[in-house]
């Protein structure tokens, strides 16, 4: 007789929230298998991504995880409800344990689910604890919940969807970009083409980066890269004002504005308010004195991204060895191609970057 976890939901992305409650319930049950079941078409939202969208990305986010794996059950039925789920899998595995995983916030309304009483019969109702988190008792006694507690990580799918917090395996970040959704539809309003990759590619470069470096928080690194160049497009009226806003670093190149434009507007279109990312957005092309790990990181990778063109490995490897070490080679590196091209050197804010870490 084998312990089996249901963990259904709209997963609409799947990110490392929804993987740390599975993996936590798994090892406190003693679990043999997780199985994800994503809903096709929620009976309680109106718009959500397409459903074969979010079964490939549940797919390789479960990549070499042993004993997770998702299922297509729910994907195309507009009108499922969770008790046909349950009976669905008991006729599967009617000698095992079946437990359902739910969210604490889904303990408060579990009464009104369909049929309740009978999901409770069939399986076992398994909660997640959240701190600081008010559970009607009612229901855990009514349905005999059991609850399972473990690190936390804050994070919803609503977040990742609007890149405030994209908290998500990189394989899975990749697959938004190269299938053009959430918030890549925004982002194409105002890059495309080269740039757009160019942009792809640092933001996946720099999550990695921060990985391997065990960066807190290191999803910052994605929405620093994907957003560093959002401004590139600059009219004059946006010149005018970018030299009255910032008249204490010029004079500098033109050419370097658009990191201050783009700061601008991760804060205004995409509500960035980190001040980690919105630094390492504003001094990406012209590092700064004093920079966050996060500006490091943001102003490495737009310096050795694969797609410029150049062999630029051994720096990639500097980087996800040490990022401190890292970021120091590269800006020495950086700074002896801006004096072959002949480029701004001079001006404030590389000036203070090259006299503090060279």
């Amino acid at each position: 007789m084998k312990n089996i976890i249901l963990f259904g939901g709209s997963f609409d992305p799947i990110h490392h929230g929804h993987l740390n409650m599975a993996e936590i319930a798994k090892e406190k049950l003693n679990a043999e298998k997780v199985i994800f079941i994503p809903n096709g078409v929620s009976v309680w939202k109106e718009k959500e991504t397409l459903p074969e969208d979010k079964y490939q990305m549940i797919k390789i986010a479960l990549r070499s995880k042993d004993g997770f794996s998702v299922s297509r059950f729910e994907l195309n039925k507009a009108d499922n409800y969770t008790i046909q789920t349950v009976r669905h899998f008991k006729k599967i595995y009617p000698t095992d344990n079946l437990f359902f995983l739910i969210g604490a916030d889904q303990v408060n309304e579990f009464h009104r689910w369909k049929e309740a009483d009978e999901i409770a019969s069939l399986t076992k109702i398994v909660y997640f604890k959240r701190t600081n988190f008010e559970i009607k008792e009612d229901n855990i006694k009514r349905f005999k919940m059991l609850a399972v507690e473990g690190k936390e990580i804050d994070v919803s799918s609503t977040e990742v969807r609007n890149l405030l917090r994209p908290d998500s395996p990189l394989r899975v970040l990749k697959y938004i970009q190269d299938h053009n959704l959430y918030y890549m539809k925004q982002i194409a309003k105002y890059i495309n083409g080269q740039r757009l990759e160019h942009s792809k590619s640092v933001a996946l470069l720099a999550y990695q980066i921060a990985l391997d470096n065990k960066i807190e928080h290191a999803y910052k690194a994605y929405v620093g890269g994907i957003l560093h160049d959002l401004g590139k497009n600059l009219d004059k009226e946006i010149k005018s004002n970018i030299e009255k806003q910032y008249a204490k670093y010029l004079p500098m190149s033109e050419k370097l504005y658009h990191q201050f434009y783009s700061a601008r507007l991760a804060r205004e279109v995409f509500h960035i308010e980190d001040q980690m990312i919105l630094e390492a957005i504003e001094f990406h092309a012209t590092g700064r004195g004093e920079m966050n790990p996060i500006s490091k990181i943001v102003y490495a990778s737009d310096k050795i991204d694969p797609s410029r063109g150049y062999d630029s490995r051994k720096m990639i490897r500097s980087m996800k060895n040490d990022y401190k070490e890292g970021f120091i080679y590269i800006l020495r590196e950086n700074k002896k191609h801006l004096l072959k091209k002949m480029k701004d050197v001079d001006n404030k804010l590389t000036s203070e970057c090259f006299k503090n870490y060279l």
